[in-house]
């Protein structure tokens, strides 16, 4: 019965900081982890990165996130991102 309990806490407690963890990265740039504020330009990708306008890197003069490579064509925290085809 003393194992079931502290296996409950302990998986409580896991849960716990997941949730911390998770709530602590909502509305921050996926690339370098700054806080995203409300009304400053920022980019999505169909991957779901959020990131600043300024953490965007460039291929082929087009707009690329820096994580995983996709074209970016959709400014300034709209709720339904633009991603190109390419």
């Amino acid at each position: 019965m003393q194992f079931l309990i502290l296996a409950l806490f302990v998986a409580a407690a896991l849960v716990g900081v997941v949730a911390y963890a998770q709530a602590k990265h909502v509305g921050r740039c996926s690339q370098c982890g700054r806080l995203l504020v409300a009304g400053t330009p920022l980019r999505r990708c169909a991957s779901g990165h959020k990131l600043h306008l300024t953490c965007v890197g460039y291929a082929m003069n087009r707009e690329v996130c820096p994580i995983c490579g996709i074209y970016v064509s959709e400014s300034a925290g709209s709720a339904n991102p633009l991603v190109s085809a390419c």
